[in-house]
């Protein structure tokens, strides 16, 4: 039995790593990281934090196309994309932030965060622009 639950649990692992390297986060490549904890990326995208450690303003980027949006507020921020949308629209209402740029395509996404300081944002493929990918750091 303890063999079974191993083999699923690791099939399952497999899984979610290909699920998630689907997802790539990208950033202006004046953005001052390399890799950023599940939890770093999840206050970053929620509005948390507002300042990188060089003084830029953190730009928030989403892509439009659902099925990576899903996919990203699911895996990254633990909210549903309703849920996600619904998180933004009180940030706004409160006076504690401002909704994120959303894109229809990856190719504005790329755009916008080669030449936005501070932006950063996600995408399903990966980029040849000139932007910084950033790692997710899977903390054991």
């Amino acid at each position: 039995m303890k063999r079974i639950w191993l083999l699923f649990f690791g099939i399952f692992l497999c899984f979610v790593q290909t699920a998630l390297a689907d997802i790539y986060i990208i950033a202006n490549a004046d953005v001052p990281v390399g890799s950023l904890t599940p939890e770093e990326v999840k206050n970053i995208f929620i509005g948390q934090k507002k300042i990188w450690g060089n003084d830029l303003r953190v730009q928030v980027t989403l892509l439009k196309d659902y099925k990576p949006f899903d996919e990203f507020s699911k895996n990254y921020i633990g909210k549903s994309p309703n849920q996600f949308e619904n998180w933004w629209k009180n940030m706004v209402f409160t006076g504690k932030g401002t909704m994120p740029k959303v894109f229809d395509n990856e190719a504005d996404v790329l755009n916008f965060i080669a030449k936005t300081p501070g932006a950063i944002g996600y995408i399903a493929t990966k980029p040849e622009a000139e932007v910084s990918i950033i790692k997710v750091m899977v903390i054991q």
